[in-house]
């Protein structure tokens, strides 16, 4: 995260649109893990998707959570690993399509990124409330600390495991903001 922003002036990633900025999630290209694969990688271009191995059916090393055992076309299963905070490079108007790391007022309690469990066609690789990481509503598990918890990356750097019940729902209130966002 630290290289990345170090390297755009100080502005966090977006979740998606790295490549072709769009007005809807749908019309962008480039998303965060792909960033962070050119990074990871030197000499690799920017590309859609360049994170995602297809023959595998998985994220490509780091951005493929160990502990999700589901493999499939991207289309389908991409959004099955990691999340990142859609808050964050999100052009929608009640959201800022750029944000600078050091406005972030309590990082320490930032969600960044996190597990995610989505299912459909082309879910979206970002989280903007407690239903986004795991769709509650339709069952979906949780899938550490025996389904009851989710691993989390904050904005300072640090991880933890937070319990179901200790995920603020929405950023409407205290907590939630400063989770979710709190420019």
């Amino acid at each position: 995260m630290f290289m990345y922003t170090e390297s755009n002036n100080g502005n966090l990633p977006k979740y998606d649109g790295l490549l072709t900025p769009g007005n809807a999630t749908w019309k962008v290209h480039g998303k965060w893990q792909d960033g962070f694969f050119v990074l990871q990688n030197p000499g690799r271009n920017l590309v859609d998707w360049v994170h995602y191995d297809d023959t595998l059916g998985r994220p490509k090393s780091i951005f493929a959570c160990p502990s999700s055992l589901t493999s499939g076309a991207k289309e389908f299963e991409g959004a099955r690993h990691y999340g990142m905070n859609g808050a964050h490079g999100n052009t929608a108007t009640w959201y800022r399509a750029e944000i600078k790391a050091a406005k972030i007022k309590y990082p320490g309690g930032r969600l960044m990124f996190s597990d995610i469990e989505k299912t459909g066609s082309w879910a979206s690789l970002d989280v903007e409330n407690a239903n986004g990481i795991f769709n509650f509503t339709e069952g979906r598990f949780l899938r550490h600390s025996n389904n009851s918890a989710a691993n989390v990356c904050y904005a300072d750097g640090h991880a933890g495991s937070v319990k179901r019940e200790a995920i603020p729902a929405s950023n409407s209130t205290a907590e939630g903001k400063a989770f979710w966002r709190d420019w």
